[in-house]
């Protein structure tokens, strides 16, 4: 299992790099969008966190499907590759 918490440690650190430059001007302008809209603050401020979770937990989960099927599919049981 050691495998399976290096490559989840590897893609939620890359992804949480690659947010830090969008995540600078992203949320204060869709803040702004849903203010102007006539959304209530605090609505607002719950879209955005729940947006930023659901794009969060989607890509973990694709990559522990990923894991999941590559090591039941690809690998036999010492660990070689089958194609």
């Amino acid at each position: 299992m050691p495998s399976i918490r290096r490559a989840l440690r590897a893609s939620v650190l890359t992804l949480l790099r690659e947010w830090v430059k969008p995540l600078i001007l992203v949320p204060p302008l869709l803040l702004c969008g849903l203010l102007m809209a006539g959304m209530p603050v605090m609505s607002a401020v719950a879209m955005l966190l729940l947006v930023f979770l659901a794009v969060f937990s989607s890509t973990v989960f694709s990559v522990v499907v990923f894991i999941w099927v590559s090591d039941r599919y690809l690998f036999d049981k010492q660990g070689l590759i089958i194609l």
